[in-house]
């Protein structure tokens, strides 16, 4: 971390800066922080195949059939996380959720207009 930031930071808890280099030595030491903060906030973590995630599937799927931009999808998605307070999952599951809606779209817009082309256009 940058030492301004290091510094500030153990001034704002009352702390020597030596003392931050400890932080996160303990295995539980980050999350049952993270805990406190969620409650603070008054946020949810992303419960693994939850509402919230099944909220974001839609959600997802819905933009896909708008827009096929997997960055902007990826960047809407993380907007309606913060909109619902619920946590975001880790990198690679919202990249997987984004390329499963991507799909989704592809397979319903050939679905609905699959009978407007000729044979081997689809």
């Amino acid at each position: 971390m940058p030492q301004a930031a290091v510094l500030r930071l153990a001034s704002q808890l009352a702390v020597f800066p030596c003392v931050l280099e400890q932080y996160g030595r303990r295995s539980q030491t980050r999350s049952d922080h993270l805990k406190v903060v969620l409650k603070y906030l008054d946020w949810k973590p992303v419960p693994a195949g939850g509402e919230p995630l099944k909220e974001l599937e839609q959600f997802l799927q819905d933009r896909a059939m708008e827009h096929d931009t997997p960055s902007l999808l990826f960047h809407q998605a993380a907007e309606f996380l913060v909109g619902a307070h619920v946590t975001r999952p880790g990198v690679v599951t919202l990249m997987e959720m984004v390329a499963t809606a991507r799909m989704g779209a592809g397979a319903l817009t050939s679905e609905k207009v699959g009978h407007l082309l000729g044979p081997g256009l689809l």
